[in-house]
């Protein structure tokens, strides 16, 4: 018996300021490509960009999302991003909790609504 595949997907990516990290989360989330996201403070990354060596201080997102959206939500994600090259991973998410599940696949439903412009 072939396992059944992962029904939600996480979307990892970072950036330079907490507000255009809360403007992609609330963007995602009214636009229902994301039920949720969690923005995570005081990261480091370091690497070679444009041959330099960087050393930046930044904030990690991780966008929770269903299998079934998680393309539109990376390619919006890219759209709205402010980095040239942004990274953004899409990971499947293998051990988790039935509501859970059930919760974020509510949200990401694409013939509901979306709550853009609600006053949420």
């Amino acid at each position: 018996m072939t396992p059944s595949p992962p029904e939600i997907r996480l979307l990892v990516t970072s950036f330079a300021k907490e507000a255009d990290a809360t403007t992609a989360v609330r963007t995602l989330v009214l636009e229902k490509l994301a039920a949720c996201g969690t923005i995570i403070h005081r990261a480091r990354s370091i690497y070679i960009w444009q041959g330099k060596l960087e050393d930046a201080a930044e904030i990690v997102v991780w966008i929770k999302t269903s299998a079934l959206r998680a393309e539109a939500a990376a390619t919006r994600l890219k759209e709205i991003h402010p980095y040239e090259c942004p990274e953004i991973l899409v990971l499947d998410a293998e051990s988790l909790n039935p509501a859970y599940t059930a919760w974020v696949k509510e949200l990401t439903t694409e013939d509901t609504e979306s709550m853009e412009g609600k006053n949420i």
